[in-house]
């Protein structure tokens, strides 16, 4: 199935909050690795054609 995406990826900041003893305990203590988002997101599955922009 063709798709089409377009975006401005922004890096970001996250905060992971779990608590010990509970169903995410193997994150609690633990840093995000990495937090990003896209403004402006827009995305097309399938064919595209007939549809104006």
């Amino acid at each position: 199935m063709p798709f089409a995406l377009s975006g401005r990826p922004l890096l970001g900041r996250a905060r992971l909050v779990a608590e010990p003893g509970g169903p995410l305990d193997c994150l609690h203590g633990r840093r995000a690795l990495l937090a990003a988002s896209l403004r402006g997101f827009r995305m097309t599955l399938g064919s595209a054609e007939g549809r104006s922009r």
